[in-house]
């Protein structure tokens, strides 16, 4: 994913946390441009078996209107479907 800022509205993220943390690996990159950083976010599905797992990444910025992102993640893991012999 990636993070944006508007020229109206800029910001540093300055902290990165998932709420639970157990079934994502996450890891966030600041790109600096000549108009302003944006920011490539990386999330990772770490869970073997199948289900669905869910999380909220908390980004704090250094914007006053606009303290916190939050980034809501989801994910669905399916068993194979093994092919029957004949």
């Amino acid at each position: 994913m990636t993070i944006t800022q508007e020229e109206k509205y800029p910001f540093k993220i300055v902290n990165m946390k998932a709420k639970k943390g157990v079934s994502i690996n996450y890891k966030l990159e600041e790109i600096k441009e000549p108009e302003g950083s944006k920011y490539i976010l990386t999330v990772e599905n770490i869970i073997k078996d199948k289900g669905q797992y869910y999380d909220t990444i908390h980004l704090k910025t250094d914007n006053q209107l606009h303290p916190e992102i939050k980034i809501f993640v989801h994910g669905n893991i399916f068993a194979i479907k093994e092919e029957k012999k004949k």
